[in-house]
């Protein structure tokens, strides 16, 4: 009796074990890497009211002492960078559905075709997060850059 339970018991463990999928390494550096994009795009979005806040005193003092070029250019390289953000978050919603970015790609791929478009997206996912660190690093540099100007660091 023991043996049939034994035996029985890892019948069922065994098509337990055979049922599992794991996920699919595409999905999974898909998802690993939407992750740490988001978390980029996360920092960045979080500096837009600085950026704003940063113009308007960089204006308002445009308008009360002589125009300096330097001013005029740190307003131009705050609005650049707001603009590269709005610009990179246009990207990434042209490159991937709605689906892709609240959820990821699916845990198993069925088929063919299934793991290349996977690859595509994989790779297009690649070239956000360069393309989303050069967009932080721009909005960094252009906030740091005003903080100076106004005597703010």
């Amino acid at each position: 009796m023991k043996v049939q339970v034994y035996m029985l018991g890892l019948l069922v463990l065994s098509m337990v074990s055979c049922a599992t999928k794991k996920t699919d390494p595409i999905s999974l550096e898909f998802n690993e890497l939407k992750t740490e994009v988001m978390d980029i795009h996360d920092v960045a979005m979080a500096e837009m009211g600085t950026i704003i806040q940063l113009k308007s005193e960089l204006v308002a003092q445009a308008d009360s002492v002589e125009v300096d070029s330097a001013r005029v250019q740190l307003i131009q390289e705050l609005t650049d960078a707001h603009d590269g953000m709005m610009i990179w978050m246009r990207d990434l919603s042209n490159d991937f559905s709605g689906e892709e970015l609240l959820n990821g790609l699916p845990e198993s791929l069925d088929g063919e075709e299934a793991k290349a478009q996977a690859n595509r997206s994989l790779e297009k996912m690649k070239a956000q997060k360069v393309s989303a660190q050069a967009m932080n690093a721009k909005i960094q540099e252009s906030i740091s850059a005003a903080k100076e100007a106004l005597g703010k660091q």
